[in-house]
């Protein structure tokens, strides 16, 4: 199936947490660690996945009722020493390293574009071993507006220097499937069935596939989509 679906492309995007490595959740609760003791509600509504940390914080102190007003930029940096305490909770999603190969193999460059800190995500990445497998990385820095604004795709087809209809994504988050879509990106939905949030409607119509993670990619790389739908009727 995948030999099919990714013969049209010459790059492929990436994003990070929840689309790369199971984060997610360690983010939740050192998010809520730190900013409970803020709130007059516990644990705080969280109106929007896929935005970085500065924006959730914001989107945090503006959607809560606040016991105390909370400095941002502290409460980011609190929340950050928060997620490293618990960086061992954090995996790799499965088959993703098989895959990310195959994808180098068959010639294919690869792109990271993810809304964390640029400090945040090189530790992430090289803690995780993970540098390896990009030909170019962007984060929040390298963009004036962040996720689900279109920036970050848009400067990653322009680094891998194909056209967009070359570069195919991979996403998990609606703010960042909306982002590659304003793009005019196709997107392959990683989805991980143990989020709570998960709502296919809310990912809109412009995207080729639905995974729960990457080894169903890596089994049928060399199986053309007839053979794949034969095989499985």
């Amino acid at each position: 199936m995948f030999k099919t679906l990714l013969s049209g492309y010459q790059g492929v995007v990436f994003d990070l947490d929840g689309t790369i490595i199971y984060s997610q959740h360690v983010w939740e609760e050192a998010i809520k660690k730190v900013v409970s003791p803020y709130l007059k509600t516990k644990p705080p509504f969280f109106s929007e996945m896929g935005l970085n940390l500065t924006d959730r914080l914001l989107d945090i102190r503006l959607n809560n009722d606040l016991l105390v007003n909370f400095d941002v930029e502290k409460v980011y940096y609190d929340i950050n020493r928060e997620f490293f305490k618990n960086f061992d909770d954090i995996t790799i999603v499965p088959g993703f390293e098989e895959f990310a190969d195959r994808l180098k193999l068959d010639g294919k460059k690869l792109a990271l574009a993810t809304s964390n800190d640029r400090e945040i995500g090189m530790e992430i990445l090289e803690k995780l071993d993970l540098t390896k497998y990009f030909d170019e990385m962007f984060f929040r820095q390298d963009v004036s507006k962040g996720k689900p604004a279109p920036d970050i795709y848009n400067l990653a087809v322009k680094a891998l220097g194909f056209t967009n209809d070359r570069v195919l994504v991979f996403e998990d988050s609606p703010a960042g499937v909306h982002a590659a879509n304003l793009a005019k990106l196709k997107v392959v939905i990683v989805y991980d069935i143990y989020k709570e949030y998960f709502r296919p409607g809310e990912f809109g119509s412009n995207n080729v596939l639905f995974i729960k993670d990457y080894e169903e990619a890596v089994a049928t790389m060399d199986e053309d989509l007839e053979d794949y739908i034969d095989y499985n009727t």
